[in-house]
């Protein structure tokens, strides 16, 4: 289960490339670059999607060239990021856990019918050392160690703590366990937080550096805090209004405290930026898989 956990790991994460690679290759220039060589120099063109050479376009910006060669090792890194998440899909999609149903189907049929007959007590020679968690359609396997971890910090994000004074008729969205929050978005972040089993506290206090706050502090206020599984805390932080230039000045001056308070991207903490207040759940629970869990 083990391996099927870690080939899973390696095709989200093939995934989220390749998604970012078709972005990048669709905001290079249309069509495909022509070149040819003239008394010793090389002449460079665009060919328009679906015209032919004759068609073709001199080039002289160098910029445009550039963009022209960025393109083309694009489109090379997705046909390898293609084939190599093929497969995966193919492992995948041919890999058998290594579970109980799993290895009587494996037996004769006459010892297969032997064991399904023992009783219950005999389970135990089975030792499962993971846990699935996640929703059903995605479900993702844990070490059971791991697993026993992220639960006993249940007592510690339902317990007390200070959070966020600021505005609390904002928070008027209410989660499936009664928590409110200030938006839609972080409402759906915590709700697949939930579907994940994992513990967490909502805009905690976080006491950060700051020259211009009192005495040279200030207190921050984080979407989500988690703790890792060296019972250190780390944040998630939801920018969802990139496209409003106060929102982003305020957010720079807000990571800069964080910066100066030892709260880095990277280390101890992840931003996720969005515009208009949307939000991509596949985003979300890339985010949860690959950057959250491993480090509970």
């Amino acid at each position: 289960m083990l391996v099927r956990n870690e080939l899973e790991k390696a095709l989200d994460k093939l995934r989220i490339k390749r998604a970012s690679v078709e972005s990048q290759i669709n905001s290079c220039p249309e069509g495909r670059l022509f070149h040819t060589a003239h008394r010793g120099k090389l002449l460079y063109y665009q060919i328009p999607e679906g015209a032919t050479v004759k068609e073709k376009i001199r080039i002289k910006d160098v910029h445009i060239i550039v963009d022209f060669m960025k393109k083309l090792f694009l489109q090379g890194e997705l046909k390898l990021l293609d084939e190599n998440i093929g497969l995966l899909e193919n492992m995948l999609s041919s890999y058998q856990n290594v579970t109980k149903a799993n290895i009587i189907n494996h037996l004769k049929p006459r010892d297969a019918k032997l064991l399904s007959k023992l009783p219950n007590e005999s389970n135990n020679i089975i030792h499962s050392d993971t846990i699935t968690i996640g929703p059903a359609y995605n479900p993702l396997v844990i070490p059971k160690d791991q697993y026993d971890r992220i639960r006993s910090r249940n007592e510690w994000a339902n317990g007390a703590y200070y959070d966020n004074p600021f505005r609390p008729e904002d928070r008027d969205k209410k989660t499936s366990r009664g928590l409110y929050v200030r938006s839609k978005s972080e409402l759906l972040i915590a709700e697949k937080l939930y579907e994940y089993g994992i513990p967490f506290r909502y805009e905690a206090e976080v006491r950060c550096r700051d020259r211009k706050g009192y005495q040279g502090f200030k207190e921050e206020y984080p979407d989500f805090t988690f703790l890792d599984a060296q019972d250190l805390p780390f944040y998630l932080e939801y920018c969802g209004l990139m496209d409003d230039p106060d929102y982003v000045g305020r957010h720079k001056y807000k990571r800069s405290v964080y910066d100066e308070s030892g709260i880095n991207e990277w280390t101890n903490i992840i931003y996720m930026y969005e515009e208009n207040n949307e939000i991509d759940m596949e985003y979300v629970e890339a985010i949860i898989r690959l950057k959250i869990i491993p480090r509970l």
